[in-house]
Order: C-alpha cells, then sequence, then structure tokens
C-alpha cells in the first residue's frame, strides 16, 4: 500500500508541474563523506553509507522531473575533498547544490533533523557541527592552500568567513526551510530548525545550497529509522516534495505576468539590473576592468557594498544582460528588480 500511495503521489505531482515548468535544471546532490573518510558513526551504521543510499533513492525520484538533469558528486563509496563538491556543482551551472549528512553527539539523547545555509549568524551557536563537518578536509593534500589557511579545529580561525557575502542566503533559507518542514511533517523527525554556518562545501558554490543533517546517528532513535531502507525512501521522498515545491515557487516568481497592450503601452515603473559582486570596502567602478559593465551602481546593504550593472525597463533585456556579464566571469550574477 506504501509504495502505491508513493507512486500516485509522483504521479500527480508529475503531471502538475509538467504544465508549470518550462526551462531546464541542473540539481547537484553531495552525499557527504566516503571512501576513507566514514562520517558520524553509530551502532551498526555509517554515515558515509546512509546519506548515498538516500541520495541515490533521491535521484530516481527527481528524474521524474521534467526538464531536470541530477547529478551526484559520488555514486560509489570514494573521497571526493569538499572543494572539488562545490566546484563540480558550479562547473554544470546547477540550479540547486543539496549537501546530505546525518549528526552525531556526545549526548546519546540529541536526535531530530536540523538544515544548514552558509552564513555567519549566530555562528558560536553553530560552530561545532561546521567544525565537525569540515575537519574531514585535513585528510586532503594541501588542504591549507585550498582552503585559504584555515584551520578547520579552530574556533578563531572562522573569523576570516566574517568578510563573505552569500549572494544566494535568501534563496537558500527558503530551500533550507522547505526541506526542514518537509522531515518534520512527514516524517515527524524532532525539529531542531534551520541555521547559518560556516560549512567548507558549501563555501563556494554559486547557486542556493543548503546542508541537511538527516537525524543523529548516535541516537539509538534515529538510528533505528535510519537502518530501515524503506524509511530512506520515505526521507528521499519527503526531500523530493520540498525540492518540487521549492521549483514551482522559484519559477512562479520568476514568470512575467501577462499584459495587455494598453498595459504595453504604460511606461514601466521597475527598473532591473544585473547584481554582480559585493564587498565589505568600495571598490573603484571607473577601473577598466569593469568598463564593459557600465553604467555600474552600487548599495549599501549592512556593511557590504552591493554591485550592479545595467539599468532596464524589460526583464527580458536584464536577464540577457546578466548573460553577457556571467561570459565575463561573474558567474554568481543574478537579476534584480527595483522601483524607480
Amino acid at each position: 500500500m506504501k509504495w502505491y500511495v508513493i507512486f500516485i503521489y509522483t504521479f500527480l505531482v508529475f503531471s502538475s508541474f509538467a504544465q508549470d515548468t518550462a526551462r531546464s535544471w541542473v540539481i547537484v546532490l553531495d552525499p557527504g563523506h566516503g571512501g576513507k573518510d566514514p562520517g558520524a558513526l553509530g551502532t551498526v551504521l555509517k554515515e558515509k553509507e546512509v546519506v548515498l543510499s538516500i541520495a541515490l533513492k533521491l535521484k530516481k525520484y527527481l528524474q521524474t522531473m521534467p526538464n531536470t538533469t541530477v547529478l551526484l558528486t559520488r555514486e560509489k563509496d570514494i573521497s571526493v575533498p569538499l572543494a572539488e563538491r562545490a566546484n563540480y556543482a558550479n562547473k554544470h551551472h546547477a540550479n540547486l547544490f543539496v549537501s546530505l549528512h546525518c549528526n552525531a553527539s556526545k549526548n546519546k539523547q540529541v536526535k531530530g533533523v536540523e538544515v544548514y545555509v552558509m552564513g555567519m549568524s549566530k555562528m558560536d551557536e553553530n560552530l561545532e557541527v561546521a567544525i565537525k563537518e569540515n575537519s574531514v578536509v585535513t585528510l586532503e593534500d594541501n588542504y591549507e592552500t585550498t582552503y585559504g589557511g584555515i584551520d578547520p579545529n579552530s574556533t578563531e580561525a572562522y573569523i576570516i568567513f566574517s568578510h563573505l557575502q552569500n549572494l544566494y542566503l535568501k534563496k537558500s533559507l527558503q530551500l533550507a526551510s522547505r526541506i526542514n518542514r518537509s522531515l518534520v511533517d512527514q516524517l515527524h523527525f524532532k525539529d531542531r530548525g534551520v541555521h547559518q554556518a560556516p560549512f567548507f562545501v558549501l563555501w563556494k558554490t554559486t547557486m542556493p545550497s543548503v546542508l541537511v543533517e538527516i537525524g543523529y546517528i548516535s541516537n539509538k532513535e534515529d538510528e533505528k529509522l535510519l537502518t530501515s531502507d524503506s524509511f530512506q525512501n520515505e526521507i528521499a521522498l519527503a526531500i523530493y516534495k520540498a525540492l518540487v515545491d521549492y521549483r514551482k515557487e522559484i519559477e512562479k516568481e520568476e514568470i512575467t505576468p501577462t499584459r495587455t497592450d494598453q498595459a504595453k503601452n504604460t511606461k514601466s515603473s521597475v527598473l532591473y539590473k544585473v547584481q554582480f559582486a559585493s564587498s565589505t570596502k568600495p571598490f573603484d567602478t571607473n577601473s577598466k576592468k569593469f568598463k564593459s559593465l557600465a553604467p555600474i551602481s552600487y548599495e549599501k546593504q549592512g556593511k557590504y557594498y552591493v554591485y550592479f550593472s545595467g539599468e532596464f525597463t524589460s526583464k527580458e533585456e536584464a536577464v540577457k544582460h546578466k548573460n553577457f556579464v556571467v561570459s565575463k566571469g561573474y558567474k554568481d550574477a543574478i537579476v534584480v528588480s527595483r522601483k524607480k
């Protein structure tokens, strides 16, 4: 009966989704750890095995979505450096990056699901989890160079992250909230919330990215659930539902409303710009290297200077310009709107 219900749900979602989506998406799934790095260890389970199993199941669901390419950073028990996982997603111009993990704690009573995005809000509260996940880089050759000299086991070293601005933070939080809510509502995991923390695997991704901690492998109740192949399938289905809903939400936001001929003749009250960079310090917009991006404007957002290229009344023209900006090396460029 359970599999029958899952099939019906997938069919219905596929049918309705096919009517709403047109453009292609690339989704990269990242099963954490692997090879010589087992990840968290339970009584009988290894994190690297659980998350790979869930990722392969999730891939099958996602492949039912139209216009969708699903890629995995690993499909077998191999070691993949954290930086290479992000680079893989960037190279394939992914729309989403989802890193799958299981958590562990010295306190065996701790259980539940939590989802993280790259960020520094309340860093002290979440740093322990980040340090644990980041410490795997010490198994990599030349990790000091790859990760900018950061010691993954030193809390003081994370101060370097304080200048980072995640241009996809808002969308990452949207995605994280949907995944967290789906796992809690569908599978009744204890809700441990959505958080920000400095994860190396999310650091250099140029798309909305999340890290999902699916249960505590150190807790006997969570481990028992994670041992079940059918429950792993339900986890994959819950995440799949969240990704479908997120994609529909994002594509709905991107659709330009149909206008009447009269409205077409009305001067737009919205300007579109291409956001291409942010910095804690202002830079010279008259520099030769920015000549092709003129006119350039900027806004002060908190302690960050956010820079924009061009001004357009048509979103279509702004999208064309964004593609040009991307070709100039600013691969995380996005179109934003501002009222005149």
